[in-house]
């Protein structure tokens, strides 16, 4: 439970800081300010996201220190010898991957975290920004939280859909031994799912993910027309 506030903390206190910037006590002074609101967003983005970095880093350390020196449950020689074997299992999945080399899969990763760590980012922006719509801002702080939850169940749902409709996944079929092979597929993921042999590795839900881009691109793009648009602040 601990471990679930510290993480979750550096991105609470990220949506405090950018509704105070932007919609409280400081959003005069920021809309005055002669550049457009959508640059000093992105300069809050960026100063997030090293934010959200260096929060793991000491969420990591702490998390090792905490074990080794406090509880003593281990050493941090073990600590970092479990790390480090962890760490070469997870490099050698791109050998047991018939058709992706080691390049690729660690810019998929990369691509991964930026996406995780900037979506993460618009994500509490355009929870603060539609709260603050018209119709939401006549409930004060409450339209926040409603925000929150309208956006919460409404991409769940969304998922969920994609999940069971979406015609898009990719399959991962084994070829022999350890080895396995990935396809694109234009079969719906629950399907794939569903058709599995006991052993079998489950498919990768691409629709999802796709959906996920999407949707947060057209968030990003309704938070800096409104961010804009001084009207509406």
């Amino acid at each position: 439970m601990i471990a679930m506030l510290v993480v979750a903390l550096p991105i609470i206190l990220l949506a405090i800081s950018y509704a105070q910037d932007f919609y409280g006590n400081n959003s005069y002074t920021m809309h005055q300010l002669a550049v457009k609101t959508s640059t000093i967003f992105h300069a809050k983005m960026l100063s997030g996201i090293i934010y959200l970095i260096l929060s793991f880093i000491v969420f990591a350390v702490g998390t090792v220190i905490t074990n080794a020196v406090i509880f003593k449950f281990l050493s941090i020689e073990r600590i970092m010898r479990a790390l480090g074997r962890a760490f070469n299992e997870f490099a050698k999945i791109p050998n047991y991957v018939e058709n992706m080399n080691s390049f690729t899969f660690w810019l998929i990763i990369l691509l991964f975290f930026a996406f995780a760590l900037i979506g993460t980012q618009i994500y509490y922006a355009f929870i603060v920004t539609f709260g603050n719509n018209k119709f939401l801002r006549k409930f004060g702080k409450a339209g926040i939280v409603l925000s929150f939850l309208l956006v919460y169940i409404g991409t769940q749902i969304v998922s969920f859909l994609t999940l069971l409709y979406m015609p898009l996944s990719i399959a991962v079929e084994k070829t022999g031994g350890m080895m396995v092979r990935l396809s694109i597929t234009t079969e719906r993921f629950i399907g794939v799912a569903k058709s599995l042999k006991y052993g079998h590795p489950a498919p990768i839900p691409l629709g999802t993910i796709i959906v996920s881009i999407v949707l947060t691109i057209l968030a990003y793009l309704y938070v800096v027309n409104q961010l804009n648009n001084k009207k509406s602040i």
